[in-house]
């Protein structure tokens, strides 16, 4: 039976999670509920009316979070940036769905794995049988796997290519892995063994996922080689960290690389996916919401975040600020208005 609402989800390592699932018709519940467990999302049913089937149980073990979702409707799916910087591993087990990103539209089936990386949104078009088990994994323990694997800190975080992959290559263990521990979940197991799994899966889900899926560090864990941009790249890429909130111009970039034009447009988009100006927006995007979500609302406003942060044009840091994060600025403000009352 479906109803309008349900139990809050815990938080980490409190108590012990039922896996009863939530059940609700009403979309603005799930979108709620599954934005807090995540990032933002923004559900789009297909044909008429919003009523839609939603579906979700999870479980905590340690700092992982398994979950099974349904939404028993067709429906598009836009996921902003995830919080936490958290990955989402998705196996879907029913249905179809295809995976949006400004480049491409790639379409599969459940003999895939997608993961969404924390700072790349994208678009989920899910069929009516869609259904998956997802595993929220933190990037810390992906950044230690990296460590443990090539013996260095990763300088820029790991990005997994964000379309659905085969299961091959390793991938078919990964799967049966994530799907016997959800299994094992349901049986009647104690805080403490919950936990105790929880910490050994981080590591091993973290570490498989590292070799199994590919990603802009897999030629250095392959052993074919390092996939590093030139000096010059790094010294562009540590200028526009630096000096975000300035107003830089394309030359300056150029100036500072010591690179030409065409080496460091091909150099950024090779190791970035984006071009230097592109870049410099998403730099200055990831300063405005850190503002927005850490500041008293009472002292800030988002045109004052806005300029802080280097944007002239309101309505485009409006707009390209929903775009990369899934709602407006007024509205991250607005809720973390809410948390601090």
């Amino acid at each position: 039976m479906f109803a309008e609402a349900g139990p809050s989800i815990p938080g980490n390592n409190k108590n012990l999670p039922g896996l009863t699932p939530f059940c609700t018709y009403d979309i603005d519940i799930a979108i709620e509920r599954i934005t807090r467990m995540f990032g933002p999302h923004h559900i789009e049913p297909a044909g008429h009316g919003r009523d839609i089937e939603f579906e979700h149980s999870h479980v905590w073990l340690a700092n992982v979070c398994i979950n099974q979702l349904a939404y028993g409707r067709e429906l598009r799916n836009r996921i902003g940036e995830f919080i936490d910087e958290n990955y989402c591993v998705m196996l879907p087990v029913e249905g179809s769905y295809a995976i949006e990103t400004p480049k491409k539209r790639v379409e599969a089936d459940s003999k895939t794995i997608t993961i969404i990386n924390p700072a790349c949104p994208v678009t989920l078009e899910a069929s009516s049988d869609y259904r998956n088990v997802s595993v929220r994994i933190s990037r810390n323990a992906v950044d230690n796997a990296l460590v443990n694997h090539i013996g260095d800190r990763p300088a820029e975080p790991v990005q997994f290519v964000p379309y659905p992959q085969l299961l091959k290559d390793g991938g078919e263990p990964l799967r049966n892995l994530i799907m016997q521990v959800w299994q094992e979940c349901q049986q009647n197991m104690s805080v403490s063994t919950f936990n105790e799994v929880g910490r050994e899966l981080e590591m091993l889900l973290a570490s498989m996922l590292l070799m199994c899926v590919p990603n802009n560090y897999s030629r250095k864990l392959l052993g074919t080689g390092e996939i590093t941009p030139s000096a010059g790249c790094e010294v562009a890429v540590h200028f526009l960290k630096k000096n975000a909130r300035e107003d830089i111009t394309m030359d300056e970039i150029i100036k500072v690389s010591g690179l030409a034009k065409t080496s460091l447009y091909t150099e950024f988009h090779k190791y970035y996916g984006t071009t230097p100006m592109e870049f410099l927006r998403r730099e200055r995007l990831r300063l405005a919401r850190d503002t927005l979500t850490s500041a008293s609302p009472d002292t800030i406003t988002v045109t004052k975040v806005a300029i802080d942060c280097g944007f002239t044009h309101f309505s485009r840091f409006a707009y390209y600020y929903k775009q990369r994060f899934g709602e407006l600025p007024s509205e991250t403000l607005q809720r973390n208005r809410l948390k601090i009352q």
